[in-house]
């Protein structure tokens, strides 16, 4: 049959190869924070961001403690007797707030450290880690051993402060977080040079501060301490927690007289630095 010879075997098609899932939880139980560069904590929170689609989770607190309880234990409650006397009621509320969203080892650090916290109404929220202050210039606050605490004042309105402040305490604790941090600030501005934020900003309310100002979604990112402190994890989780409506403040354009504003959204390796951060510090 004139068919049957007209027929031509065609070659099997392989079936395609579904590219194999990295198993994060694994990896995470391998992650060694101690031995990590900034590039890995990148590594690490790409694959997380990428998997829960984090970019679309920014600012929604609670579909982003299901993401992260999935990888490690997440809220601390603050016992009564950690706060220091006289410690103002909304800003523990905020705090506490802030606490309830952030892995649970972070509050466990007071605890570990014997530290509880003081926090006074202030125009500008502060960090301190070595005692209960008052103000500013720092006085102590007139209790009880104000050592044992670490103070994080704030006005009690903004909401960012918390979350923000936090992020120093992690810094302070912890020396890996501090160490990564430093990393991420040294691999990003390489070859760049101290301004000052007064000039980068177009702005008269930061003193002498300085800052080496890369493309961050703010130059306060890289704003630059003696004491090796940074910015860069405290701008980032308010970033991701708490973002205002417009972002933070880039600079401003001087051919359109107008500022510059930006989201961690605009800033991919950012964002995937401070997933990282949350999963590993």
């Amino acid at each position: 049959d004139w068919r049957e010879e007209q027929k031509v075997e065609r070659p099997k098609q392989p079936k395609p190869v579904k590219p194999k899932e990295v198993n994060i939880k694994d990896k995470l139980s391998k992650f060694d924070t101690s031995k990590a560069t900034a590039q890995d904590v990148i590594n690490l929170g790409k694959m997380v961001s990428q998997k829960h689609d984090i970019i679309n989770l920014i600012g929604n607190k609670d579909e982003l403690v299901k993401v992260l309880s999935q990888y490690r234990e997440v809220g601390y409650k603050i016992p009564n007797a950690s706060w220091a006397e006289d410690s103002v009621k909304k800003n523990k509320e905020m705090i506490q707030g802030a606490f309830d969203v952030y892995p649970s080892d972070w509050g466990k650090m007071l605890k570990d450290n014997n530290k509880g916290i003081n926090t006074r109404k202030i125009k500008r929220g502060y960090f301190f880690g070595d005692a209960a202050v008052t103000g500013r210039p720092l006085k102590y606050a007139k209790i009880k051993n104000p050592e044992r605490y670490i103070t994080i004042n704030m006005n009690g309105v903004k909401k960012t402060t918390p979350f923000h402040e936090i992020g120093h305490m992690v810094e302070y604790f912890n020396k890996d977080a501090k160490r990564l941090s430093n990393e991420f600030i040294e691999m990003r501005t390489k070859g760049e040079v101290e301004e000052k934020l007064n000039d980068i900003l177009n702005v008269r309310c930061y003193g002498r501060e300085k800052a080496k100002k890369d493309n961050f979604i703010s130059p306060y990112i890289g704003k630059t301490y003696s004491n090796g402190s940074t910015e860069v994890l405290s701008m980032g989780l308010e970033s991701v927690f708490e973002p205002t409506e417009e972002g933070q403040y880039k600079g401003w354009n001087y051919e359109t007289g107008k500022p510059v504003w930006a989201t961690i959204k605009d800033d991919h390796e950012y964002l995937h630095f401070i997933i990282g951060m949350l999963l590993t510090v």
